[in-house]
């Protein structure tokens, strides 16, 4: 199937559903120092991740809070400091 057939040319990239989920998945207002978030490094399933984070997504060391809950320090050198880490959220609360 082409691609033009999936997704009319009229629609600009905020439109479309993927553009959406990649922001987040929600346009609602967010309180982004109390929002929760899950936490999903590279290979972090060998360590117990992913792992929920509640706060400031945007001033987080990610690095640091990775070493603090469990991902090793070796795995975090093997990336030289820049480990990928999937954000999922804001979550709706419970």
């Amino acid at each position: 199937m082409a691609a033009s057939t999936l997704w009319p040319r009229n629609l600009s990239n905020d439109r479309r559903p993927h553009a959406t989920f990649l922001r987040g998945g929600s346009r609602k207002a967010v309180d982004h120092a109390m929002a929760r978030y899950w936490l999903d490094p590279s290979e972090g399933w060998r360590f117990g991740f992913p792992k929920e984070f509640e706060g400031d997504v945007d001033t987080l060391d990610i690095n640091q809070w990775l070493g603090e809950n469990g991902y090793p320090q070796e795995q975090i050198d093997l990336y030289d400091g820049n480990v990928r880490c999937r954000i999922v959220g804001p979550l709706d609360p419970l």
